[in-house]
């Protein structure tokens, strides 16, 4: 063990500016944009604010889409995380 141990206090306030901040945004939307264009057509990124963090979305904008979603786990796969 550490002879002089290390606190860190978070505080609340500067985090959500952080996660809310503009570049956090713009960091979300790269990478929603990315997962959508691998998933292929049909699918739509978008970037919202919370209350305490931004949130990167990617959904399906087509019914075809939304049904090659249920069959193939289509955005699970665009994620990294299918087979």
């Amino acid at each position: 063990m550490a002879k002089y141990p290390v606190r860190v206090k978070i505080r609340k306030r500067g985090a959500v500016a952080l996660m809310n901040s503009p570049e956090m945004q713009a960091i979300l939307r790269e990478q929603s944009r990315a997962v959508a264009s691998r998933a292929g057509e049909g699918f739509f990124s978008s970037v919202q604010q919370g209350k305490t963090r931004a949130h990167g979305r990617v959904r399906a904008a087509t019914k075809e889409a939304a049904e090659k979603n249920l069959r193939e786990n289509t955005l699970v796969k665009a994620l990294g995380g299918g087979v």
